[in-house]
């Protein structure tokens, strides 16, 4: 609640409040992603399991995505209270949880990055490219699931075809 009143300040440009919905909800599923960034650290684990893996994977996305579901709705539950967004805005919210529950579950189960290969060279200086590559891995997930929900907050209305477009990259983040 103290994030949703800090940001529901007029005087702060949109783009500011926007940049703290992100960093607070990028914040909060890297806290419900350690489970499953445990258990992903034995995969043998799993295997013992009697279930096939893409049940094993569904049931490792289950809590981060259902914990980050309420989370993003009492947020924007009380965004909605205070005037940014409209009655839309709660269930635009819920949708992201599940959203970023599943960029949870895929930071947690990206491969270990590779410290063999050189950096690419660039004008501004070399860049570990393919470091770079496994260490967002995840973050990508979230990120995309807030856009729908961020851009409700921007325009200041939940509009239905956000509600639409945000159900649609959830989904699509479940599926990766």
């Amino acid at each position: 609640a103290c994030v949703a009143l800090a940001i529901s300040d007029a005087g702060l440009p949109a783009p500011l409040q926007l940049a703290f919905v992100l960093v607070a909800g990028c914040a909060v599923a890297r806290g419900m992603g350690t489970v499953a960034r445990r258990t992903a650290l034995l995969p043998e684990l799993d295997a013992l399991l009697p279930l096939s893996p893409a049940r094993v994977r569904a049931n490792r996305m289950l809590m981060p995505a259902a914990a980050l579901a309420l989370w993003m709705a009492a947020l924007t539950s009380v965004l909605a209270l205070l005037g940014a967004g409209g009655p839309l805005l709660p269930v635009l919210g819920a949708l992201a949880g599940v959203g970023m529950g599943a960029g949870t579950l895929r930071g947690a189960t990206r491969p270990a990055a590779d410290w063999t290969l050189p950096p690419v060279d660039t004008p501004m200086g070399p860049v570990p490219r393919t470091q770079l590559a496994s260490l967002m891995r995840g973050l990508d997930a979230t990120v995309l699931s807030l856009l729908p929900t961020g851009l409700a907050l921007y325009l200041g209305q939940a509009l239905p075809v956000l509600l639409l477009a945000q159900a649609v990259v959830s989904g699509a983040a479940v599926l990766l």
